[in-house]
């Protein structure tokens, strides 16, 4: 009886330490939770810069040609697609140009207040 339970234990023992051991190379190898991860947090900063209407300044993943810098940088303001939530629309003031970029593309996202909202918050200082 005593001999069963301690096979039985060990058995145990060994099925655990090996589960564990292949969960942990699994999670060493993939990539994805550290990507949606990143993901997430360029989703909201995105987000954030969309509701202030923010002037953002984009740096791209430019994978086109090989002979082109691996980042093209980019600025305007953003908008979320409302056909595509992998895509945000950017329009350049300046020469009135409309630009859809997919979001994976997007490695970093750098954004100031709008000159509306400095504005009122001046007003809002005033009074």
């Amino acid at each position: 009886m005593a001999k069963e339970t301690s096979i039985k234990n060990m058995k145990q023992l060994t099925k655990k330490i090996s589960d564990s051991s292949q969960k942990f190379l699994a999670s060493f190898l993939d990539d994805n939770p550290k990507l949606r991860k990143e993901q997430a947090q360029l989703l909201k900063q995105i987000d954030i810069a969309c509701s202030q209407q923010s002037f953002v300044v984009l740096q791209l993943a430019n994978k086109r040609e090989a002979t082109e810098s691996a980042f093209e940088t980019t600025y305007g303001k953003l908008k979320r697609s409302p056909n595509n939530t992998d895509m945000v629309i950017l329009t350049d003031e300046q020469t009135d140009k409309i630009r859809m970029i997919p979001v994976r593309h997007i490695k970093k996202i750098s954004f100031l207040k709008s000159k509306q909202t400095d504005t009122s918050q001046q007003q809002l200082e005033k009074s």
